[in-house]
């Protein structure tokens, strides 16, 4: 497992070890090449502001995520890529900030 953010690696490290991935390998990639590169795509505003996605962030609000001022690409999707010998053999790509995937079923064995 490793992780692709776009943010700097200061920034990476304190949210990583907040949720306990110090560990992690983790690459920054404030430019979006590997975003774009694995087919993610970016957001659009209005999508921001439907009301699931107005429910998702009280919930998180509610759990003591408070976000602070942004730093990187907030419209950048985010993805979950399953790579085996190079080649992509499963992955989930965002189409919108409430997007949840099935994290069990993209982990399940080739």
């Amino acid at each position: 497992m490793a992780f692709v953010h776009p943010n700097s690696e200061r920034e990476a490290q304190a949210i990583a070890e907040e949720y306990g991935l110090a560990d992690v390998p983790r690459f920054s990639d404030p430019e979006g090449v590997l975003y774009r590169a694995f087919g993610l795509g970016r957001a659009r505003v209005w999508q921001f502001l439907t009301w699931k996605s107005l429910k998702r962030y009280w919930q998180a609000w509610r759990g003591g995520h408070r976000g602070g001022r942004p730093t990187a690409d907030v419209l950048r999707m985010p993805g979950v890529i399953l790579l085996h010998r190079g080649e992509i053999v499963r992955a989930f790509r965002h189409r919108g900030p409430t997007d949840r995937p099935d994290y069990l079923s993209l982990a399940a064995p080739v």
